[in-house]
């Protein structure tokens, strides 16, 4: 089984999409993977601020990594994994077989150079809800932004002035206010 999850419903193709690892559509032989995919904290900044579906964002962001199995989100300001993912209504994708999957530098990350019909979607009503579930059994880990160390703050300022510095289409103006009012500490500096 492979999933795709993402914060958009009603698709009944996925199409590519040109992303760090190239132009693909993203799949995951792990369900649990692709959880920090079903909201889009950048479209849901812009959402919030001008209107949600007033002006789409082309980026995607998430911060996560894994630890002994257990997917572990990490928090980027206080107070991230509530704000971004309560009440968001957020989407999996699932495929029996896909033809022409290509494994990608990350451990269960595949992508598809072509589109692909839906074969079934997976509505989640609350992704909060659905991260505190995983959480309760065992699955998840919400590190809290106050856990993290001074140098992973470090660390994190630096991709965030980094990205800043980035000049192409995808980084545009919404991905940059984005980034100012959620990490203001890197730019009172």
């Amino acid at each position: 089984m492979f999933y795709h999850g993402t914060n958009v419903g009603g698709i009944k193709e996925l199409k590519p999409s040109l992303s760090n690892q190239g132009n693909y559509v993203y799949f995951s032989d792990e369900r649990l993977r692709i959880i920090p995919y079903l909201v889009n904290p950048v479209q849901k900044f812009v959402d919030d601020k001008y209107g949600k579906g007033k002006y789409k964002t082309s980026l995607r962001w998430a911060r996560f990594t894994f630890i002994n199995n257990k997917l572990v989100l990490i928090e980027a300001y206080p107070n991230y994994i509530e704000d971004t993912f309560k009440g968001q209504i957020g989407y999996i994708y699932y495929f029996e077989n896909i033809e022409g999957l290509k494994a990608l530098n990350n451990p269960h990350t595949f992508g598809l150079d072509k589109a692909v019909k839906v074969e079934k979607v997976e509505v989640i009503p609350d992704v909060y809800d659905e991260i505190l579930r995983l959480e309760k059994d065992g699955k998840l880990v919400i590190k809290k932004y106050e856990e993290n160390t001074e140098k992973e703050n470090r660390d994190f300022e630096e991709f965030v002035k980094g990205e800043m510095l980035k000049k192409n289409k995808y980084y545009n103006e919404f991905y940059r206010e984005f980034l100012r009012e959620k990490f203001p500490q890197v730019f009172e500096k």
